[in-house]
């Protein structure tokens, strides 16, 4: 155990090294902010101590430069800890999150702008990269100071904008932070189900809705499917959240998914098509038929073969439908299947 500790310290020191020596390329990173990420991550590794070591750096960063935000942050999630442990008073977690987000809000539109730019030279995508480590550094703290009091505080799952901070931090590059941020949000169980509904019913960026979707998958609720099946006929929808949703419709695993499943036939990415599919096989639901037709038209070898197969598998009960396709010549599939999905 020693040793594996020793290894994963020995590897961020490498890596910590290897992005002072790079600093010079790009943008400057402050040092002092540096450290104290380092500092951060060490004290989640068992050294407590750490976190005066990363107040002292934050001070000194903010010495230099009162208007470094990422420094602004993690000075106000910092007050938050005193002696050994965090505060579990969640009205103060609740004010400092809604603060820092807001300090955070022109990082994350700068963020937004670059990743969507057009042919970026190699400054911009520097810059990206800074601003996303920023961005991570705060809601990593965040997610490392909650996961202090998670443990039977359920108050935590009735605060929309603490979820929030907490799903930001499961973009986190570190794996102590994301995996913290994770296990807090699974820990309140369905607790969560109303503040995660209403992130996602919000102006949340693809990625967070994904890992709202997710959470709420694991809840294996079925009184979620009508949420899942309009996700997937949301043609608009990223390719990513439609596919945290089939799987969510997956866990649940009833025959009550079965619209869901014919509405994932028509989804845009065929992978997502091709899982509905498989769902289908696996159901052994006749009344799809008509939706597999479809499929027989994809312009996706995997989604063809699956929808072959499930219909073979469904049996006298597709003839029908199979009848009519070859009454008409397989045009009442083509017209409506080339390219795009109905």
């Amino acid at each position: 155990m020693q040793a594996c500790q020793l290894k994963s310290k020995l590897c961020w020191l490498v890596g910590v090294l290897i992005g002072l020596i790079l600093v010079g390329c790009g943008p400057r990173e402050n040092r002092d902010i540096m450290v104290a990420r380092q500092a951060i991550v060490l004290a989640n590794m068992g050294e407590s101590d750490k976190y005066d070591s990363a107040q002292k750096s934050i001070d000194s960063a903010l010495a230099s430069n009162p208007d470094l935000i990422e420094a602004q942050c993690l000075k106000r999630i910092l007050a938050l800890r005193t002696d050994s442990s965090w505060s579990t008073d969640i009205t103060k977690w609740r004010s400092t999150v809604g603060t820092v987000r807001k300090l955070l809000s022109g990082v994350v539109a700068e963020i937004q702008r670059l990743e969507v730019a057009e042919d970026p030279d190699s400054d911009q995508l520097d810059q990206l990269d800074m601003l996303i480590r920023s961005r991570n550094s705060v809601y990593g703290l965040t997610a490392y100071g909650l996961a202090g009091i998670a443990s039977g505080n359920t108050s935590i799952a009735d605060e929309t904008e603490i979820l929030r901070a907490l799903l930001e931090a499961e973009r986190c590059y570190n794996d102590g932070a994301r995996n913290s941020a994770f296990k807090v949000i699974d820990q309140l169980g369905s607790n969560a189900r109303s503040s995660l509904l209403e992130i996602l019913a919000s102006q949340a960026t693809p990625e967070i809705r994904q890992f709202a979707v997710n959470h709420l998958g694991k809840l294996k609720d079925p009184t979620l499917i009508e949420t899942f099946k309009q996700i997937l006929a949301n043609k608009a929808e990223s390719a990513q959240v439609l596919y945290s949703a089939i799987i969510a419709i997956e866990k649940i695993g009833t025959p009550e998914i079965i619209p869901a499943l014919k509405v994932a036939t028509r989804a845009n990415p065929a992978i997502v098509r091709m899982h509905a599919a498989k769902l289908i096989n696996r159901l052994d639901a006749a009344d799809t038929a008509e939706d597999l037709l479809f499929l027989l038209a994809d312009s996706d070898t995997h989604t063809k073969d699956m929808a072959i197969d499930t219909l073979t598998q469904l049996g006298q009960s597709t003839i029908p439908h199979l009848s009519q396709t070859l009454n008409q010549h397989g045009q009442n599939i083509v017209s409506t299947s080339a390219g795009e999905h109905r």
